[in-house]
């Protein structure tokens, strides 16, 4: 159980979201539109920060999962890691969560 939590811990930090590549201040239409044509992977669902919590948007812009994550990063393979609470590795354990989502946002 630690390897996994290990694992997912160092997925998050290596694929996880910055402000350069998952970030939406105003939600407009144009920021929307400028991080879908920027993003060059090949998955359905791309992360957006709307205010301080992470969610997920289709290619058209349209909100598929809400913002309800501290991290999230880059669906691969169907999944994409985040975290709920203080998602930072040297929180306590139960001060955070981390998992997995599936497209519709399952954990």
């Amino acid at each position: 159980m630690l390897r996994f939590a290990l694992l997912a811990a160092l997925i998050v930090v290596i694929c996880g979201c910055s402000k350069e590549n998952a970030f939406v201040d105003t939600g407009s239409q144009e920021d929307v539109a400028r991080i879908v044509g920027r993003e060059q992977i090949y998955e359905k669902l791309l992360p957006i920060k709307v205010g301080v919590k992470y969610g997920f948007i289709d290619r058209s812009g349209k909100m598929v999962v809400n913002p309800q994550f501290d991290e999230a990063s880059h669906f691969s393979l169907g999944l994409a890691s985040v975290c709920i609470g203080k998602c930072d590795y040297s929180s306590k354990k139960d001060e955070s969560k981390y998992g997995y989502i599936d497209e519709s946002g399952r954990l």
